[in-house]
């Protein structure tokens, strides 16, 4: 009894932890898209909308640079006002009333100069009036001299930040390259616990067909042949579950890929090399990573953004001033400006009560953080390598422990069955020893992906492009298909 709760354990870890859908035993369905492991990571990487907003990032952050570039040269400013009045603006004053003028000839007599002075003023108004209109239109050039070196700092930064958003890309490729490996080779270790059951199935019904010819026979009781038959159809059970659960599994694997609802995906199976791992030492994977990993450039670039940060911060010192040459143009005033001007504008604000020392203050502590995060990252990575490194041991050795445990229960079935047929057990023995059998199955499939899976998770530690697993073979383990 104990070794059937052992095995329904084992096919629950399979189902539930691998994910909802589980395997299959039966062959390619009529019509399905079949693709190696190396090949659903290609077509995800093609097809991924997550991976197209990488691409827009980038876009976006490649516009930023070219916008940043624009600030090195002049701005070409246009400017244009027309203002209207209900009078006419004059310089002159009032006009004098007649009785005024009359008064002032009155006292200028017949002087001929005196006359002369008076009609000035008289019309010393109307002399300096405007039209009811001002028209005036300016077009001007600035290019900045000091500010250069901010705006240089400002174009480096967006310079980096397109570096930045294509490592983000690349980050984002590798771990959805992982994901592939990974929900493929979970596919796979699922459909080999569905054969090991599938195995079970056809000895349990092979050993209900022989004990009904043993009860017929008078050999055996009844309730040894329903032990048998409860032990089947429990089996059926779980089976049609896994078999469900399979097409969810390759639904989320099509969604995972970007194709079309309802494609049936057959996976097949890549060449197992038990020795891969030994082609790198944990020293040399621990330094590769570090070369390598898209995350660690990603923060090397922040810490040169946060320099030229600093140095940004450091430029609002320095006095702004710019050369500028303008035309202008107007119509309806008295005072008209001159059309063409040049020359310099110096811009400094000496005192902003520490708002630039405490910006200087703010990038340096930013400078410091994106350091921080570097130190814990590379820790961080090396824990990762040397993690996944323990799992390709651990699956490794766990896949040769098993080994041995599966010679040792294909023996004990071996007996249990040629002892029933001597009638010298029962049903439970031979039925516990199935059960063994199928456990030791499951190991020993779980070991060999679990390898492979810890290979996958260590390629992608170490921040490697390269294919994980090569051309589809047969595996060299017994789980051929």
């Amino acid at each position: 009894m104990a070794s059937k709760w052992m095995l329904l354990a084992w096919v629950w870890m399979v189902i539930v932890l691998l994910g909802p859908g589980v395997a299959r035993g039966e062959a390619p369905s009529p019509g399905a898209k079949i693709l190696g492991v190396e090949e659903a990571v290609s077509l995800a990487l093609k097809q991924s909308p997550r991976l197209r907003g990488a691409d827009f990032a980038v876009d976006a952050a490649e516009a930023d640079r070219k916008k940043a570039r624009g600030h090195f040269g002049p701005v070409l400013q246009l400017e244009s006002r027309a203002l209207f009045y209900d009078s006419p603006p004059s310089l002159g004053g009032e006009m004098m009333s007649e009785d005024d003028v009359a008064a002032f000839r009155a006292i200028a007599g017949t002087d001929p100069f005196d006359n002369t002075v008076v009609d000035l003023f008289v019309g010393l108004p109307s002399a300096f009036e405007s039209e009811k209109y001002d028209i005036n239109t300016t077009v001007r050039v600035v290019q900045p001299l000091t500010q250069l070196y901010a705006i240089y700092q400002g174009y480096q930064l967006a310079q980096i930040g397109v570096d930045v958003a294509r490592v983000g890309k690349r980050r984002q490729e590798d771990d959805l390259a992982y994901r592939v490996r990974e929900i493929c080779l979970r596919v796979l270790q699922a459909e080999a616990g569905v054969r090991a059951l599938e195995q079970a199935e056809s000895t349990v019904e092979a050993h209900v067909e022989q004990a009904g010819h043993f009860l017929d026979a008078g050999l055996i009781g009844r309730n040894d042949l329903l032990q048998a038959k409860a032990r089947l159809e429990a089996l059926r059970g779980d089976l049609l579950g896994a078999r469900h659960g399979v097409l969810l599994a390759r639904a989320g694997l099509a969604m995972l890929l970007a194709l079309p609802a309802g494609t049936v995906i057959e996976v097949k199976e890549p060449k197992f090399d038990p020795e891969m791992h030994q082609r790198l030492t944990l020293p040399a994977a621990n330094t590769q990573a570090a070369a390598q990993r898209p995350e660690i450039e990603e923060i090397r670039l922040r810490m040169q953004q946060a320099d030229h940060g600093v140095k940004a911060a450091w430029s609002v010192h320095i006095p702004q001033l710019s050369a500028v040459a303008m035309y202008q143009h107007n119509e309806g005033s008295l005072m008209k400006p001159p059309a063409w001007a040049g020359g310099l504008i110096l811009t400094w604000n000496v005192w902003e009560w520490g708002a630039t020392h405490y910006g200087i203050e703010s990038a340096k502590a930013n400078r410091s953080r994106v350091q921080s995060a570097l130190e814990e990252l590379e820790r961080g990575i090396q824990l990762e390598v040397q993690s996944t490194w323990l799992k390709i041991t651990e699956s490794r050795e766990r896949l040769e422990i098993v080994k041995s445990e599966l010679e040792q229960v294909e023996e004990q079935l071996r007996i249990e069955q040629a002892l029933y047929e001597q009638h010298q057990n029962t049903s439970t023995d031979v039925l516990d020893a199935q059960s063994r059998l199928t456990g030791a199955l499951v190991k020993r499939d779980s070991a060999r992906y679990e390898y492979m899976i810890a290979m996958a998770a260590l390629h992608k530690a170490l921040g490697s492009r390269a294919q994980v697993f090569g051309a589809p073979g047969r595996n060299t383990e017994g789980g051929q298909r």
